[in-house]
């Protein structure tokens, strides 16, 4: 049944939907330490936001509850909001400087490129995931590592992309 479930979080991890973001905060709560990690993982996908996991390993329900607690009250205050209003939070919470404001701007681009080579998983795979919300634009590379990607929106935005409305 773990096994199950371990892969259920990994599906909706990849599915990147924010309706699922209840389900992954009520597997934070299961007795299985490695389904509270994978959920974790999950949600700072889905939502790109920084809050730490360091009590989810601990044994005692009392240590474990101040990271649900975090979650739950992202939650309650952003769940109205857009999935670009949470990804914008989020690579400010991971210390990449964006423009003021709650909606992305033209001068955001060239940072979300240079995010795309960031350490954190989370904010590369998000920036490639906003880049492409954003312009409409979808690279198609045989091989896309973190550095072939960057290469490619760096050209790309140099010689058509300033021509592109933004959708946001």
């Amino acid at each position: 049944r773990a096994a199950i479930q371990l892969r259920a979080v990994q599906i909706l991890a990849e599915s990147g939907r924010t309706s699922d973001v209840p389900a992954l905060i009520s597997a934070l709560s299961s007795p299985s330490v490695e389904l509270r990690l994978a959920a974790h993982k999950a949600l700072v996908t889905v939502t790109n936001l920084s809050i730490r996991a360091r009590y989810l390993r601990s044994h005692k329900a009392k240590e474990r509850h101040r990271t649900i607690a975090a979650w739950q009250t992202f939650w309650r205050k952003s769940q109205a909001k857009s999935w670009l209003h949470w990804m914008k939070a989020g690579f400010r919470s991971h210390g990449i400087r964006l423009a003021r404001g709650q909606q992305f701007s033209r001068r955001d681009i060239p940072r979300l490129i240079r995010a795309l080579t960031s350490r954190k998983g989370p904010v590369a795979q998000n920036a490639a995931k906003v880049l492409v919300q954003l312009t409409g634009h979808r690279p198609w590379l045989r091989r896309p590592d973190k550095h072939r990607l960057k290469r490619h929106w760096r050209a790309w935005w140099k010689t058509r992309g300033r021509r592109v409305v933004l959708r946001t």
